[in-house]
């Protein structure tokens, strides 16, 4: 599909590729603490909005690099959208022996072709496009030197500091912002002494975006809460880490591992391996009428049970194929 001359069929191979590399993309960046992890995420892909997880090491190489190439070889087709479409590809696909490639498509006419390198040059984390980043935040268009803006910061690119602070200056509020947020990156001296003296700026704005970035809004705590808190979680979680929030799904499936009557302590230390809000999880559990609560005893009702044979039938026919 990749190689056809056909424009509907490469839209539709470019966003096979798109899908294939958010899925490589969650498993890039996505810290999987346990097998758990990733087969709720595999299981919950759909439901949940998310991409399924690929690895890497799951990958076929040959047929891997074939993809690369051939999407590689319409970053110069005469339609926009599929030319864009594949620069973007490249990055999702961290297809960084491409590189070269991509900066010669910082040379395009086209702004929006432009814009799709600078932010696979981004994707691919390119510290030696450096000066190509501090180029386009200097004599970019309104949206390249935004692009290039975030670029440096997420890069640390310390050269550009003085850049940042003129544009601070000088740019308008979104590029004044953006400038901000990657000076508060840095972990300079020189940026974090600016930052510091806007603080001070007559310009409300200016010291709202920088108290933000310096302090990063958090809220005091009490003295000695976190330490105490830290503390009783560890004693109730062992040595497991929850992987979601709040899930009655992942509940059902990985914190309760059969059918029978448990004490209200051991339900609560269980879900709280898997779910990180375990309180909440435990009362949605209840409410939706999948778990009963008699006098410190906790059970599946009857349609608890028949999720939790679903859930377990699934994983143990399916989804442990895909790990």
């Amino acid at each position: 599909m990749l190689m056809s001359p056909d424009y509907h069929i490469l839209k539709s191979a470019l966003a096979g590729v798109e899908s294939f590399g958010n899925c490589l993309q969650l498993a890039d960046t996505e810290d999987y603490v346990s097998k758990e992890h990733r087969l709720n995420d595999i299981r919950m892909g759909t439901a949940a909005m998310k991409w399924v997880p690929v690895s890497r090491e799951d990958l076929d190489e040959t047929v891997f690099a074939e993809i690369k190439k051939r999407t590689a070889s319409l970053i110069n087709n005469r339609e926009t959208e599929t030319r864009e479409k594949a620069i973007r590809c490249l990055g999702l696909l961290q297809a960084m022996e491409y590189t070269e490639e991509i900066k010669e498509c910082l040379s395009h006419d086209v702004s929006s072709t432009r814009l799709a390198a600078l932010l696979t040059l981004a994707d691919f984390h390119s510290c030696e496009s450096s000066e190509l980043f501090i180029k386009f935040a200097e004599k970019g268009t309104e949206e390249e030197k935004y692009t290039a803006i975030e670029a440096i910061g997420r890069l640390k690119i310390k050269e550009s500091v003085p850049l940042l602070r003129e544009t601070v200056i000088n740019g308008s509020n979104s590029l004044r912002k953006a400038a901000i947020t990657a000076l508060g990156e840095m972990g300079d001296i020189e940026a974090d002494r600016f930052l510091k003296g806007l603080l001070g700026s007559e310009d409300l704005q200016l010291k709202k975006i920088a108290a933000r970035v310096i302090f990063g809004g958090e809220k005091g705590v009490k003295p000695g809460y976190l330490k105490e808190e830290k503390q009783r979680l560890t004693r109730l979680r062992e040595n497991k880490f929850p992987f979601v929030i709040n899930s009655m799904d992942a509940a059902i499936r990985y914190a309760v591992p059969e059918i029978r009557e448990y004490h209200e302590r051991e339900l609560t230390g269980l879900i709280a391996w898997v779910c990180e809000d375990f309180s909440a999880t435990r009362r949605d559990l209840v409410e939706a009428g999948l778990i009963s609560r008699s006098n410190g005893i906790c059970e599946l009702t009857e349609r608890g049970k028949t999720v939790w044979s679903v859930e377990h039938f699934i994983m143990e026919k399916y989804m442990k194929k895909a790990v």
